[in-house]
Parts: structure tokens; C-alpha cells; sequence
């Protein structure tokens, strides 16, 4: 037990604001009976983060491919924190106010930044007037919870390090990353990010940013304009809030939540599920047993597979047209038609 203390955290809940199917309302508190049970974590208690980027761990996308809610809170009271620093148990929580995701994301960000700055690996490039190129390179060494902040424009990191954290703050920074349950945020335009580490958790705020994701279990969340995702891992949970995303998925069991217009998904795993809310989406899934669901003008294109032969029998293109191609509801391919 950590004692009593007052903190402000982030929570997140599905989209009923429930969390462990206790209902929770914006602007209520909650406390613990007075039973003398003291909070426990993953036991007992309100639990929430402190780091909001580590709330994505618990609540980002569900089994149905519906994207959560966050919310601001304060937790007061006894407190338990686990191993980990990564969540806490207290016996009382206020729910202050409800985020959308884009502000959430912005969140995640600015955490990141104020927190991890003052204590950072930090790294400025530098121009090389041999190759006319910033190409100063900044390895972690596989250091455990490295900090990076990248300073200027056109910066480069390597982080292996377990659990390390990145910040790319200018334009064209990159970083590549392979190291397992890392938390990478990109604050600005036309960064590029590379990981292979299983479990790493990418938040991107910026314009034209390019994700490439091969490790298994990912959560990658884009709020800027024109994103631009490819992911290999199985288990991938990818949601877009802005227009014109380009996302690429071939590991199997995925989920894509798109919420931008004019998204363009192609995937080839199999038993993905694709939910888009914007408009005008294009989506391509040619892997076995897929689900899609979309709105009015977006296109689907469906394959169906032969399982005995393990090979296509068919492939499908429909607009959602509200009437005959509902709009809102999942569709799959069977005996060469859209159910």
C-alpha cells in the first residue's frame, strides 16, 4: 500500500462508460465501502494512469472493433501501484471531464514531452557537410526505460532498450525501434517511425506521418492528416481519426477502427475486422473470414476462400448503398455474395 496522495490520471472505459461493468458517469466521484478493504491493483479499487499513453494498454479497441472512451480523472485517497508504475488502485476516483480522441492523443503527447524531458537522452543532429545530410545516429545500447527526446529536424535514434520511451518533436525525425513494450510519440510532421518490437505502442499527432509496424500485438493511434501505416504483426490494433489514411495490414486477427474520409485499407490477413465511421473509404481485404462494416459511399471488396484447398473462389466489390449493401453493419462474403 503507497498511501493516501492526490493525483490526476487518465481512465478508459467502452463506449457505455462502463469499465469492468461498473457505470461511471462524467462529473460524479466514487469511493471504496468502508469495509477497511484496502485497494489492490488488478484486485480491488478505481483504477487509472497516470501516463495516459499507458491507458492504451487496458481499453483502445474492443472485440467488436469499437474504439473507447477516455476520460480525465482525479484519483484521491489509499492508493496501491503496481510493479510496473503503470497503474494505480485507489479508493476514491473523480471522473472530471471526458476527452475526445483527438485531445486524448494530444495528451499523450504532452505528457510525454513534460515528463520525459528533464530526464532524457536527449539528441540534437548535426549537418555533415560531406554528405549534405544530418546523419548523426543516437542506439539506446538496449538500455532498460530509455528516455529520447529528438530536438531537431531531420534527427535519427535506434532505442532497443525494454520499455524505452521516444519523442520526435521536429520535422523528418526518425526512429527505428525494436525493443518489446515501447512507447513511441510523434508530435510533428513527416516523421517516420520503424518498429519490430512486440507490444510497442505508437501515438502520432502530426501530418503525413509514416508508421511501419512488425511486431505482434501493436497499438498504433494517428490523429494528423494523411497517415500512412503498414503493419506485418498479428494482433495489430490500428485506429485513424483524420482524412485520407492509407493502411496496410497482413498479419492476421487485426483491428482497424477508421474514423477519417477518404481512407484507403488494404488487408490480406486473415480474420481481421475493418470498422470505418468516415466516408468514401476503400477497402480491400483478401484474407480468409474477414468482417467489414462502412457507410453510405465506401466501397468493399471482399475475397472468399476454399478452405479444404486453401485458395480464392471468389472476390467481390460492393458500394455501401444503404438499401441493399447496408451501411453500418458487418458484412462477410459466402457463396460469392455479400451477407
Amino acid at each position: 500500500m503507497d498511501g493516501q496522495k492526490t493525483v490526476i490520471a487518465f481512465k478508459g472505459f467502452d463506449k457505455d462508460l462502463k469499465c469492468n461493468g461498473f457505470q461511471y458517469e462524467v462529473g460524479k466521484e466514487y469511493e471504496l465501502p468502508a469495509d477497511g478493504k484496502q485497494p489492490s491493483v488488478c484486485n480491488y479499487g478505481f483504477h487509472a494512469c497516470e501516463n495516459p499513453i499507458d491507458v492504451l494498454l487496458f481499453y483502445f479497441i474492443n472485440q467488436s472493433c469499437e474504439i473507447s472512451r477516455f476520460c480525465k480523472v482525479e484519483q484521491s485517497g489509499m492508493m496501491s501501484v503496481d510493479e510496473r508504475n503503470i497503474k494505480t488502485a485507489s479508493s476514491k476516483i473523480h471522473i472530471l471531464e471526458e476527452m475526445t480522441v483527438e485531445q486524448f492523443v494530444k495528451c499523450c503527447a504532452n505528457y510525454i514531452y513534460e515528463r520525459h524531458l528533464s530526464n532524457v537522452t536527449s539528441f540534437i543532429s548535426e549537418y555533415d557537410e560531406t554528405t549534405e545530410k544530418f546523419s548523426s545516429i543516437l542506439n539506446d545500447d538496449g538500455k532498460e526505460r530509455t528516455n529520447i527526446v529528438l530536438k531537431t529536424s531531420f534527427a535519427s535514434a535506434y532505442i532497443s532498450g525494454f520499455a524505452s520511451t521516444a519523442y520526435l518533436r521536429n520535422i523528418r525525425d526518425f526512429v527505428e525501434s525494436t525493443g518489446p513494450y515501447q512507447k513511441i510519440v510523434m508530435d510533428f510532421e513527416r516523421q517516420e517511425v520503424n518498429t519490430s518490437g512486440g507490444f510497442v505502442t505508437v501515438c502520432s499527432t502530426g501530418f503525413y506521418s509514416k508508421i511501419k509496424s512488425s511486431g505482434d500485438n501493436a497499438k498504433i493511434i494517428s490523429a494528423g492528416y494523411k497517415p500512412e501505416i503498414h503493419s506485418s504483426g498479428n494482433f495489430a490494433k490500428i485506429a485513424v481519426f483524420d482524412h485520407n489514411a492509407f493502411i496496410e495490414s497482413t498479419g492476421y486477427e487485426s483491428m482497424i477502427y477508421v474514423a477519417g474520409h477518404s481512407s484507403r485499407i488494404r488487408v490480406s490477413g486473415s480474420c481481421t475486422k475493418v470498422n470505418v465511421v468516415g466516408e468514401r473509404a476503400e477497402i480491400v481485404c483478401l484474407g480468409k473470414h474477414c468482417k467489414v462494416k462502412a457507410t453510405i459511399g465506401s466501397k468493399i471488396t471482399l475475397v472468399e476462400w476454399y478452405e479444404a484447398k486453401n485458395a480464392p473462389v471468389s472476390i467481390k466489390t460492393e458500394i455501401v448503398d444503404g438499401e441493399r449493401i447496408k451501411a453500418g453493419v458487418w458484412h462477410i462474403i459466402r457463396n460469392g455474395k455479400f451477407e
